[in-house]
């Protein structure tokens, strides 16, 4: 069987210090190899990666010797030092609090929120109330989130109208969204939470289903050091999992 693969956004930004939190049936499929792959050689995955977030990030770490695993976020072009182990997407899913009569949001409006042209539910065609933005506030999460909004156009140079709480675990985001009715969480590395909904984006529901086509999503791949017997290590691994069934 193909190895179908679909990365949470929060997921891959702490890969090997996380495990992925999944619900049942298809969703397990996917998400348990790849977790069960990073959590278990954590010890590879600690002291010598980093996550490059822009072409200058890569180039920094590329000059590191000590370094030797990449995680690259975005657009990024690896030189002949690095081999791309592993390249897929950061699928980024859009959760409300399970209260609020939303069924859909239009990529276009959640920019427009993040911009803060949108500020009110009501705009969205729900009840009144205005929009709080729930986000995660680890370093990486943080930064993920930055460049996903520089992809989409909604950087972080643009004024913060919109309230935003951060919080410091996923489970804090989770339980914070679920507590209030205008929260609009992003960044929460699940397909269900208690109290939540996650909300279709431009009719796209997240799912391993709608992998290819579920809007939000942004580019990620693994990188190794070619030469370095622990990158060796990694290839092997991952070589293992795509031939998992």
């Amino acid at each position: 069987m193909k190895f179908k693969s679909m990365w949470l956004f929060g997921s891959v930004v702490l890969l090997g210090l996380v495990s992925v939190e999944v619900s049942t049936g298809e969703e397990k499929m996917g998400q348990e190899k790849v977790a069960l792959l990073f959590t278990t050689h954590c010890r590879l995955l600690t002291a010598t990666t980093r996550h490059a977030f822009s072409q200058a990030d890569f180039a920094k770490y590329a000059d590191d010797a000590n370094v030797k695993i990449i995680i690259t976020h975005g657009a990024i072009t690896p030189d002949s030092r690095f081999g791309v182990q592993r390249a897929s997407e950061e699928r980024i899913p859009v959760f409300v609090n399970e209260t609020r009569d939303v069924i859909g949001v239009s990529a276009d409006k959640l920019k427009s929120i993040f911009t803060g042209t949108i500020r009110d539910w009501s705009e969205l065609g729900s009840s009144p109330g205005r929009i709080k933005l729930h986000l995660h506030g680890g370093e990486l999460q943080k930064k993920a989130l930055e460049a996903f909004l520089e992809k989409e156009g909604a950087g972080a140079s643009v004024p913060n109208v919109v309230p935003r709480s951060y919080h410091i675990s996923y489970d804090a985001l989770a339980s914070s969204g679920a507590r209030d009715p205008d929260a609009l969480v992003i960044g929460l590395r699940r397909m269900r939470a208690s109290g939540l909904k996650a909300v279709p984006v431009d009719g796209k529901a997240i799912s391993l289903d709608t992998a290819e086509s579920y809007p939000l999503r942004m580019p990620v791949a693994v990188l190794t050091r070619k030469g370095v017997p622990e990158a060796a290590e990694l290839q092997s691994l991952l070589d293992e999992l795509k031939r998992s069934p």
